[in-house]
């Protein structure tokens, strides 16, 4: 991500709470969470209807990805049995600041198998691979698990989330 990027705080509105992924308007962009804060408890504080949440961004992010022509990839895999089954692709998935680069676990449950999962810039599948194998392994490792991993499959961009 851009060398020290500039943190601003953004509060967005809805209709419904229970939905905490739809928002419908941006409302401001503040400096600091305590101002977007104020604004929300200074205007809407016993507010009936709407519902609104202060979300952390940053302004200009990942200019050197942009820079660096990087896409950005969405890795998937399951463990089958002693395999890690991997399907990668360039993923127009919106970008989770706090997810980008971390290796997101989905444990094993008897009606499904673990799942490792990465969304990463990269400036290629196999760089992107990369990354995904070295978390994976350093997961393995601390979990003492042992597999192989298998030969990347390549997923079409609108199959891909």
């Amino acid at each position: 991500m851009t060398t020290n990027p500039i943190k601003v705080y953004t509060v967005v509105s809805k209709e419904v709470k229970e939905d905490p992924d739809l928002f419908t308007n941006l409302e401001g962009v503040f400096s600091t969470y305590e101002k977007a804060q104020e604004y929300i408890d200074h205007f809407f504080g016993n507010a009936k209807y709407g519902y609104r949440s202060i979300v952390t961004t940053y302004l200009d992010p990942f200019q050197e990805e942009i820079q660096n022509e990087d896409s950005y990839y969405s890795i998937s895999s399951q463990l089958i049995g002693p395999h890690l089954e991997v399907e990668i692709c360039k993923t127009s998935f919106a970008v989770v600041l706090s997810e980008v680069e971390q290796l997101r676990i989905d444990p094993a449950t008897s009606e499904k198998p673990l799942e490792l999962n990465l969304h990463c810039f990269a400036s290629s599948e196999e760089k992107a691979m990369e990354k995904f194998e070295k978390l994976v392994q350093d997961y393995a490792r601390e979990h003492k698990l042992q597999f192989q991993i298998n030969p990347f499959r390549i997923a079409d961009s609108d199959q891909c989330y």
